[in-house]
């Protein structure tokens, strides 16, 4: 569960989640393998080998099929251990992330490389009675949501979440039109979450549109999408007096007018707290 990134600074999850993994679309990485038993036949003899595996990771909605070693180690008749022989690389543009990696760079202020690596040290145990007895207590319990606080934000913490949740560009609409794409929704489902952890704020939805077309049909666009947003957002038993939407038309650029990558970035829905 991609939720359960853990960095040790809030906001840096939420960035990490939410800029990167894009986890309201890919909750999931998945790692998969096989290892042929006729490899492990004298296991109980070397008690420790090296295997080659082959093994696909799903991640971010790409899979990817690699080849490594792993070190295979017998604890007891019933128990092994499997762990990497190296560190494994994973690289960001193997799995349709760099898009993802330039938000998160431009969010941060900082240069990160584009590939990191793992390492893992597992323990398998027999599908039987006796291997479920002598099984090692685990520690911890792997996480499976979020690791962030339960209950309503501070208002600084909901501040930082919509100013990372406007940087996402996951909100989507045709051209010159209100409407909002299907694809928008799974963001906006969480973001309508956050908005009702903060509690006795209002939250303003803002439109912005690039420089293409006049000033006024620029602002009435920008009305018309931020509404259509609040709307949606409402419908998830949201509050009206919680939620309002401003357009601001062409007249808060955030990058130039003159690239086409300038203008996606200047068509944008933000969130901010206004009030509380």
């Amino acid at each position: 569960m991609l939720d359960s990134v853990d960095t040790k600074i809030d906001l840096r999850n939420v960035r990490m989640r939410f800029l990167f993994f894009e986890t309201f679309k890919f909750p999931t990485a998945t790692i998969s393998t096989q290892i042929d038993a006729a490899l492990l036949n004298d296991l109980s003899d070397v008690r420790r080998k090296t295997v080659p595996v082959t093994y696909t990771m799903d991640l971010h909605g790409v899979k990817n099929t690699y080849e490594a070693e792993v070190y295979v180690t017998l604890l007891t008749q019933d128990m092994v251990s499997v762990a990497s022989r190296t560190p494994i690389s994973v690289g960001v543009a193997d799995f349709n992330l760099m898009e993802g990696l330039g938000k998160l760079q431009e969010a941060a202020n900082v240069d990160i490389i584009p590939s990191a690596t793992v390492s893992f040290d597992f323990i398998f145990a027999r599908n039987s009675t006796t291997a479920a007895a002598s099984a090692p207590t685990a520690t911890t319990a792997p996480a499976s949501v979020a690791l962030e606080a339960e209950g309503n934000f501070d208002r600084e913490a909901c501040k930082g979440r919509f100013e990372i949740l406007s940087r996402t560009g996951n909100i989507y609409f045709a051209s010159g039109s209100s409407r909002h794409d299907a694809k928008s929704e799974p963001l906006l489902d969480s973001l309508a979450n956050i908005i009702s952890r903060c509690a006795n704020m209002v939250i303003e939805v803002g439109g912005h549109t690039d420089s293409v077309g006049s000033d006024a049909s620029n602002q009435r666009l920008s009305d018309a999408r931020a509404n259509t947003v609040r709307q949606y957002l409402m419908s998830k038993n949201l509050s009206p007096s919680v939620l309002v939407s401003k357009g601001y038309g062409e007249s808060s650029p955030i990058a130039t007018n003159d690239t086409r990558e300038g203008r996606w970035k200047n068509r944008r829905i933000e969130f901010k707290v206004i009030s509380n």
